[in-house]
């Protein structure tokens, strides 16, 4: 076991500067894995903590003149809803 351990610190001298640019490539790869999966995480568990996470519905509105859909509504949007839908 010494001996195998020596080996390993002669080779990590001998190639340090291909040992240090592999550390920093794993570190760097395990941060960005790390803030992908809380990413994901936090997207997933997004409104879980309402009691009736089952009914939270998103309205979009796509306008004519963009292709990309907005989340943003006019303020009467909510009472207008309420008031014409039916539960």
């Amino acid at each position: 076991m010494k001996h195998h351990l020596k080996i390993t610190i002669s080779n990590l001298k001998r190639t340090a500067l291909t040992s240090f640019f592999n550390v920093i490539g794993l570190t760097s790869a395990f941060a960005a894995f790390v803030l992908i999966m809380l990413y994901v995480w936090n997207e997933y568990h997004f409104d879980q903590y309402h009691e009736h996470t089952g009914e939270i519905y998103r309205l979009e509105y796509k306008s004519p003149k963009r292709e990309k859909a907005s989340v943003f509504m006019l303020g009467p949007t909510g009472e207008t809803l309420v008031n014409e839908l039916s539960e």
